[in-house]
This record gives C-alpha cells, structure tokens and sequence, in this order.
C-alpha cells in the first residue's frame, strides 16, 4: 500500500511548529533607574530569564519587580566612581548561575550589591569577589532579615566584604554539589543555615565570633568542619536537625 504524501506533509509541519525563533541575549545597563525600563537597557527591553545581565558603567539600578536573569555582573572600569545593584525589601532576585563583581581599578569606588529589609536572592552557582584591590566588592545585607541563597561557593580573587552583621540576615549554603564555605578577612555573616543536598559543605576557615556573629544552624545535609575551629560566642546557637549531618575533626573550639 502505497502511504500518502500528507503524512509526511503533517509530519513536516509538525517539525516546523516547535522550532523557536528565540535566543537569549546580554542584557547591558545605559544609566541608572529601575530594572523593569526597558530603555536602561542594551538592548532595549527587560531582562528575561535566560539573559545574561551586565550593570556596567557606575549605574544604579533598583530591582523593582521580582526577576530572574541566566547570570549577573556588575563591572565597575578603572574610571569610574562605582557600581551598585538594589534589592529592596520583599524583593526576590534569582539567578540560574553565577554572580560576578568586577572592579578593574584601585581608586574610589567598586562594585555593591544591596539587599535591603527582607529582599531575597537566590544563585545557583558562585558569587565571585573580583576585585584587583582590596574592599572594592561589596555583599552588603546588613540592613534588615535579607536572604541569601547561594549553589556555589563565595570565590575571593583579592579581598571581597561581605557585611550582614544586623537585622536577621542569612546566609544559606543549598547547592546539589560539593560546596565551600569561605570566611574571608572582612566576611561578617550573621545567620548560616546549611542545607546541601549532595556531597556536602566543607569549612574552609576558623570561625570567630567576630566573622559570624549569630547562630549556625545545619537543616539537611552534611557539613564538616575541615579541621578548623568554630568558637563563637555564648548566647549563639549551634543546632543540627534531624537527618542531617556534622563532621568534625581537629579542635572544635
């Protein structure tokens, strides 16, 4: 029996139904304002989430609608006087991959990232401090019970501050792989929960009461001290839920 010819025309069409047009693109800042204008944008037009985001050139932009991006980096060159991205109170930021903040130069300014009152932001890969000076790439949280989620690990290329020192902050280490949990010289973490769902999160330096100073709390997973001591101070918590998991070895204190 000889098939028909409008199957294969049926077929055909069918192939060329799901085809998309669309692509994502980089999403770079013109000048400051809200990151739901289309105009502050090149090109014009919303982020969308599989674009990657660039706040370049000393721009302040505010994140005034819930958003969700591929990657974000906020590049401040050598000329320029600084680079801030807002995330105010209720405010949820996603970001299916890395946050960088870049600044190229040694002089007055650098790159800022604000989460304000109760703003969320959620990455699933690292947040990468790259700076070529020291102080210049500031995680600031210190304003009110920000969230912030993090897949990856916080990368130090020279000297990156993480301020989250009042208000409830946290911090909170939920990747699927192997993840690192850094403490540079000017990290002030204030809450830290713990919640790898892979192979674990391993301690890369001693906790003082000075770089957390609140409660760290293991929810699910496994976290192991590397070696290092974590002494803080009396009336902070350190709680493991049930199912989860602490390694310790060396002085815990």
């Amino acid at each position: 029996m000889r098939k028909q010819l409008t199957i294969i025309c049926l077929s055909a069409i069918g192939i060329i139904g799901i085809t998309s047009n669309s692509s994502a693109e980089t999403k770079t800042s013109n000048q400051d304002g809200n990151w739901s204008t289309d105009g502050i944008w090149t090109p014009s037009g919303v982020p969308a989430a599989g674009d990657d985001v660039i706040i370049d050139d000393a721009h302040d932009v505010t994140v005034d609608v819930n958003s969700t991006c591929l990657s974000l980096r906020l590049n401040t060159p050598t000329t320029f006087n600084g680079t801030t991205l807002i995330v105010p109170t209720g405010i949820t930021l996603t970001v299916n991959g890395d946050v960088n903040m870049d600044y190229s130069g040694s002089a007055s300014g650098g790159t800022v990232l604000v989460l304000q009152g109760t703003a969320t932001v959620t990455m699933t890969g690292n947040l990468n401090f790259n700076a070529s000076s020291v102080n210049k790439s500031i995680f600031d949280m210190g304003s009110g019970a920000s969230v912030l989620n993090i897949g990856g690990n916080m990368v130090l290329a020279t000297e990156g501050t993480l301020a989250s020192a009042s208000g409830g902050s946290i911090v909170n280490f939920n990747g699927s792989g192997a993840q690192t949990l850094t403490m540079g010289a000017n990290f002030i973490f204030e809450e830290i929960t713990l919640n790898n769902s892979g192979s674990g999160i391993t301690l890369g330096a001693a906790i003082t009461d000075v770089n957390v100073t609140g409660n760290i709390s293991i929810q699910s997973g496994i976290f192991d001290n590397g070696g290092f001591a974590m002494a803080e101070a009396s009336g902070d918590l350190f709680s493991i839920s049930s199912g989860a998991t602490f390694r310790l070895s060396g002085t815990l204190c």
